[in-house]
């Protein structure tokens, strides 16, 4: 297998599609999310088999999409655990009462919690402000229109890092998480010593806890899988990545696998172990999966969290027929045959959040729910994953924007009304979201005491606007290592801390237009003495500069910014950096053991066999 901890593919009813052309929210006398656009399909089209997870025929693009029902828009005036605001009663769209589904605590509602978590979905990759892909995600549009967009919001450079730090609320660089991805055949994953969110929520007020898709944060053995980290159930894959079809794990292991040519391996899980491939795409059965559990949910129990974390639009390039041939109006207009490809995953996206918000509104949790859409990260450029950050300066796995700098908002109609189709400016990073939902969300600020957490709480700020600032800075990661894991001798590292960002050690990478062919097209960002091998170091102006394309490092006017940003790289945050856990070497021990369980991936290693 691959050596090194590298990612591979670097370098009343909800109508959800509705003919009306507005919708109106009770709680106000203007309209919301006009979807004015003729349909680009035929009645037949629309009319034609849909996938066993959706309950009624998918719509083609460009259809009028509205978000239908008060239950949809309406604001819910019911105050939300720790937002501080009065409850002042909601009400349904005939008048009645709206009856709260959830736990009650200390007279407080309990939010359901839904995080959809796209994969490799870059700045330029949805609709509200894509240049060339703006009608492919309606429905992901509607509910960033009737949200707030995280305008400012980062994530991590890569899959591992920003899971792990989603999970922990923590840096990579504190839990040893900064370096690469895992791959498949390695043993290593995020420590077992770390409190992840699903266990802070279960303590906090009894969520029941669930994941569909991606988990990737090890699975060598047992003790590192989502089960034993918290969650109650889980479906999906433990790798990076698989064939959307038949669910073969990283492809580069059918080929390399123990050097026996033994074949593929799978990576189709459930939580009592693997299950066969159906040949359907999984994004469809994740969404089945997900209405059953949405729709099995005892809400008069326990409020749940369900964390989707879905494969699109990551590599393999892959899109179901149907969808491509229904979507072809759109889809045959962009000019790069990858994009085109790449495209139709985002519509495949944008469907699956639209079915599994009806599960919610058909099982009657959606008005207590609050919903987060982001990016695990930049997109990938190249040709195998085609996305893009445009004009944002590089691609995944960089420390340039490209690669944090992504698509984020939160739903609810629990945000209040001022609040809902409003932009949140302010910094945000993803190890923000365990502290906004425990400390702000759930006021359970005492369950984090001694953790250590690098997340801030954001929750005043972007849902009540309360004018706090809770972030200023940002770490983007700190890295020792090379490609095949031995210390490279200097510090790969960024910092932001304000407008200013710094950056070390890092490769000249460009900026990628939108393609309009089937090349790929670069812009190479000048710097002195520019080759493919050469790092340098940069300090850019975001506010001024958010493209990254004038380099201030050698900037005599900008010392004094320079050297109070690598004093505080360096005292702040270099000086507390835990070593990395990465091990780069494929283990294997590994293929036996997966051949014994008919080719499927799984835990290879006793819980207490941890060495590299």
């Amino acid at each position: 297998a691959a050596a090194g901890c590298l990612c591979a593919c670097l370098p009343a009813s909800l109508e959800r599609y509705s003919s009306a052309t507005t919708t109106m929210d009770p709680h106000e006398a203007i309209p919301l999310v006009p979807r004015p656009e003729e349909p680009l399909s035929s009645p037949e089209t629309r009319a034609s088999p849909s996938p066993r997870w959706l309950s009624r025929p998918v719509v083609a693009l460009g259809a009028a999409l509205v978000l239908g029902s008060a239950a949809v828009l309406a604001t819910s005036a019911r105050s939300v655990a720790g937002g501080g605001g009065a409850d002042v009663g909601g009400a349904k769209r005939d008048g009645s009462p709206s009856t709260p589904q959830l736990v009650s605590q200390a007279g407080r509602v309990v939010p359901h919690i839904v995080f959809v978590h796209a994969d490799d979905l870059g700045w330029n990759d949805i609709g509200y402000q894509s240049t060339d892909l703006g009608d492919c995600t309606p429905f992901l549009d509607s509910m960033a229109a009737d949200g707030i967009k995280l305008t400012n919001y980062y994530a991590q450079q890569s899959c591992t890092p920003s899971r792990a730090a989603l999970m922990t609320g923590k840096y990579p660089i504190r839990i040893g998480m900064q370096h690469g991805v895992i791959m498949v055949d390695q043993p290593w994953g995020l420590s077992t010593d770390e409190a992840l969110l699903p266990e802070y929520l279960q303590e906090a007020a009894g969520y029941a806890t669930h994941i569909i898709g991606k988990w990737h944060l090890g699975h060598y053995t047992n003790a590192h899988l989502p089960q034993a980290r918290g969650f109650d159930t889980f479906f999906g894959y433990y790798s990076g990545y698989i064939d959307y079809f038949d669910h073969r794990t990283e492809t580069h292991e059918c080929v390399e696998a123990d050097e026996g040519g033994e074949g593929c391996f799978f990576d189709w899980q459930t939580g009592s172990g693997p299950t066969e491939p159906t040949g359907e795409y999984s994004t469809y059965e994740m969404a089945a999966v997900a209405d059953d559990i949405i729709r099995s949910h005892d809400a008069a129990a326990t409020p749940l969290f369900l964390y989707l974390a879905l494969p699109n639009v990551h590599e393999p390039l892959q899109a179901p027929d149907h969808v491509q041939a229904a979507h072809a109006a759109v889809l045959d207009a962009i000019p790069n045959a990858q994009r085109r490809t790449f495209a139709a995953m985002l519509v495949v996206l944008d469907e699956a959040v639209a079915n599994v918000t009806s599960s919610l509104q058909a099982a009657g949790l959606y008005d207590e729910t609050f919903m987060v859409f982001a990016s695990d990260n930049g997109a990938n450029t190249l040709v195998q994953g085609s996305g893009s950050n445009w004009p944002l300066r590089g691609q995944k796995g960089y420390l340039f924007e490209g690669a944090y700098r992504v698509p984020a908002f939160v739903h609810s109609p629990l945000i209040p009304a001022a609040r809902r189709g409003a932009s949140y400016d302010g910094l945000f990073h993803v190890s923000d979201w365990l502290p906004t939902f425990l400390d702000g969300m759930l006021d359970s600020q005492p369950l984090l005491a001694g953790h250590s957490l690098n997340g801030a709480s954001q929750w005043g700020a972007l849902v009540q606007a309360d004018g706090s600032t809770p972030r200023d800075e940002v770490l983007y990661n700190i890295d020792t290592l090379g490609d095949t894991g031995k210390p490279l001798g200097y510090d790969v590292a960024a910092l932001r801390v304000g407008r200013w960002k710094l950056i070390t050690n890092e490769l000249n990478v460009s900026t990628y237009p939108v393609p309009h062919s089937d090349a790929i097209a670069q812009n190479r960002v000048p710097n002195n003495g520019e080759a493919d091998d050469t790092r340098y170091s940069f300090l850019f102006d975001l506010e001024a500069d958010p493209n990254e394309s004038t380099n201030l490092y050698d900037s005599a006017a900008h010392a004094g910014v320079l050297a109070n940003l690598t004093e505080t790289l360096a005292v702040k945050y270099r000086s507390r950096m835990t070593g990395s856990v990465c091990c780069p070497n494929a283990d294997n021990a590994s293929y036996a053991a997966w051949r014994q369980s008919g080719n499927f991936i799984g835990p290879w290693r006793d819980d207490s066999d941890l060495a590299c």
